[in-house]
């Protein structure tokens, strides 16, 4: 819960960062959810302009799925001359087919590219590099090496020896590594998002928090909730990461956006290893 590094280089002569924002789910039925959800994205290139995305409350979606700020500053690309626009070091741009703002892609001068789209109030990123950023990125993507073994890559430098499948150690001992803060962390830096109403990063930001680390629904669900586990077996097949979310949620829309975003990464991930 707060604001983390997803994907910042380590290359001093092509630097970028990715940072995310996590906040908690909304209640359910039920009562809290222990679990998150990214609700924005900075990103800066070594010297260009700061971009930002975040999505925008759910009574504000009527007209735009997600607002864009180029350093601090709102932008719009409803109008076809504004589609595409360029700032130092950076475009960024939606599919002309698009009129809500759902759908948002930058692309920096480095060649790295981040995009980020919005389904039925829930967000997505996913960040393309070149092939020369192979073993040059750190943060919760990881190191970029085509080994497991390295991608719990510290701050300080160091690979935390971390079991796959135990989530609870890798949140403690990698995924709070990289939480950002309102002062400068060495080797984490300090956050790339705008600031408004005082909200700064320790705003965002709950170490205490604990999320739900049990994998399947059957495991966390109580023994009453049978339907439950069911649909969510129905509704996501073979993806855990689908039967987490409608577990924890009972949101049929999250759990569609999961499976449906993450089916597409995996196809993307065979198309590029051919």
């Amino acid at each position: 819960l707060g604001e983390f590094v997803l994907s910042p280089s380590v290359a001093a002569d092509r630097r970028f960062e990715v940072q995310g924002r996590f906040e908690q789910v909304p209640k359910n039925q039920y009562g809290p959810v222990m679990a998150t959800q990214l609700t924005a994205l900075a990103m800066r290139g070594n010297t260009t302009t700061t971009i930002e995305v975040r999505l925008r409350p759910k009574f504000a979606r009527w007209r735009y799925a997600l607002d864009v700020l180029a350093d601090g500053r709102r932008i719009y690309f409803d109008r076809e001359s504004m589609r595409f626009q360029h700032f130092d070091g950076v475009t960024v741009y939606t599919p002309t087919y698009l009129l809500n703002q759902s759908q948002v892609v930058v692309m920096f001068d480095s060649g790295v590219g981040v995009e980020v789209v919005e389904n039925e109030g829930f967000m997505t990123g996913r960040v393309y590099l070149p092939w020369d950023f192979i073993n040059k990125t750190a943060g919760l993507f990881g190191n970029w090496s085509f080994n497991a073994l390295d991608d719990f890559a510290l701050p300080d430098g160091t690979v935390a020896n971390l079991n796959l499948n135990n989530f609870q150690q890798i949140y403690y001992n990698f995924g709070l590594k990289w939480m950002l803060a309102d002062r400068n962390i060495p080797g984490v830096g300090t956050a790339l998002f705008s600031r408004e109403n005082g909200r700064t990063a320790s705003y965002y930001s709950n170490a205490s928090f604990v999320p739900n680390f049990v994998k399947e629904p059957q495991d966390f669900l109580p023994s009453n909730r049978s339907y439950d586990v069911e649909r969510a077996e129905e509704l996501c097949g073979e993806s855990y990461q689908c039967r987490y979310d409608y577990g924890m949620t009972l949101n049929t829309d999250m759990a569609h956006f999961t499976k449906n975003y993450y089916d597409s990464l995996v196809n993307i991930r065979n198309l590029n290893s051919k």
